[in-house]
């Protein structure tokens, strides 16, 4: 598909007129941007950060309200997504990824990653690998991840968050 600019707008602008800039409108406003605009995120160079992977995401179902992002940061994460340039739009789904990593993952802030030493700061994030049941970890400094008690999935898997059930099921949240 080719972008264009008109369109790039109208993703930007739904950012724009939210009406408040809580963690959780932002969210809603991430994954109504995913599912009303699927064509321009399943081309690349946008496709390449899967973020279609997330379009199905209910954050009713998500801690969003207990993620470590304030009023403030949204405003400020909002800002910087409205002024990316048309022709950054791959830097746009970069953020946006990011964005969704932080709003919608639970962070393991008492971890220490074992690859690279990275703990808590919202850079271990507790997962699940789509299709399997124990749970596991994201490294978001190195990549690396684990299911928690060892071991790893042999093929390439899609991560999934936690919905607020789950954590709630595993102790993670009362």
């Amino acid at each position: 598909m080719k972008y264009n600019l008109k369109e790039f707008d109208l993703i930007k602008n739904s950012f724009i007129s939210m009406k408040n800039n809580t963690p959780l409108l932002y969210s809603k406003t991430i994954i109504y941007v995913l599912n009303e605009y699927k064509e321009i995120f399943s081309s690349a160079p946008v496709s390449d950060y899967g973020l279609l992977n997330y379009k199905n995401l209910d954050p009713n179902c998500y801690p969003i309200e207990q993620a470590s992002i304030s009023e403030e940061r949204v405003k400020l994460l909002v800002n910087r997504l409205v002024s990316i340039k048309f022709q950054d739009i791959d830097t746009f789904a970069m953020f946006l990824r990011s964005d969704i990593e932080h709003l919608f993952y639970f962070e393991l802030r008492d971890y220490i990653c074992p690859n690279c030493g990275s703990e808590g700061g919202g850079e271990v994030l507790l997962t699940r690998y789509e299709g399997y049941s124990p749970l596991s970890f994201l490294c978001l400094s190195c990549s690396y991840s684990r299911f928690l008690k060892g071991g790893k999935p042999e093929d390439y898997v899609t991560f999934v968050p936690l919905t607020t059930e789950e954590l709630k099921e595993h102790g993670y949240l009362q």
